[in-house]
């Protein structure tokens, strides 16, 4: 399944792609991907592209975060 989010706010677009990637010995196995983009005109020495990287890994981690569930992420503390 592919999926696209546009957060109006920063003006950026997520893509995300699920799928069922095997299933062995009782056990799925999930793909999840996450891409965020966010077309931009700056110059490279401008500080304003740490500021847009700041957004878009912000988006990409509350996208990621809010799918999991607290049994999943249990796990991983």
């Amino acid at each position: 399944m592919n999926l696209e989010i546009v957060k109006r706010e920063i003006e950026a677009t997520a893509i995300i792609i699920i799928g069922i990637k095997d299933v062995k010995n009782n056990n799925l196995n999930i793909l999840f991907d996450i891409g965020v983009n966010k077309n931009v005109n700056l110059n490279m020495e401008s500080i304003d592209i740490w500021d847009n990287l700041d957004k878009l890994r912000d988006f990409k981690n509350d996208i990621f975060f809010k799918s999991l569930t607290e049994k999943t992420l249990g796990i991983y503390r």
